[in-house]
């Protein structure tokens, strides 16, 4: 009795294993990368929110012709002007922190100091918040 064996068309196992380890070590390669880039990405879009709010304030204390004080600390900036301290209002960051510190807007729109003190994920950096004070 001839059986009649027909090949079937398919991967084996073997082949299937080392084509699985060459894409694992791929991902162990690119995959810590890719993340340090996403966390950059994340930290950058929070220095341009920050940037923004002291621009906004700058305008409202040209506007009003009144100081506004900004504090910073941990993940959050409150503010108030300087003659009403009771009406702080406070927003949050998320992937950027502050050590504490104060800043302080004329009635001019002036900020001073020019830059602040931020923890990342990674560093600490200083912000150059000079760009706030070109109306």
């Amino acid at each position: 009795m001839i059986s009649d064996k027909t090949s079937l068309g398919g991967f084996s196992l073997i082949e299937l294993l080392v084509v699985i380890t060459i894409i694992s070590s791929l991902g162990a390669l690119v995959g810590p990368s890719l993340f340090k880039q996403v966390n950059k990405i994340q930290v950058v879009s929070d220095e341009k929110k920050l940037l923004q709010i002291l621009k906004q304030l700058s305008h409202k204390a040209f506007l009003s012709g009144k100081p506004i004080t900004i504090q910073l600390k941990h993940k959050e900036l409150g503010y108030f002007y300087s003659d009403e301290p009771s009406n702080y209002v406070q927003k949050d960051f998320t992937f950027i922190q502050f050590s504490e510190q104060t800043l302080r807007l004329n009635e001019n729109g002036f900020i001073q100091p020019n830059s602040v003190q931020m923890v990342s994920v990674s560093d600490i950096r200083y912000l150059n918040i000079a760009e706030v004070n070109a109306l």
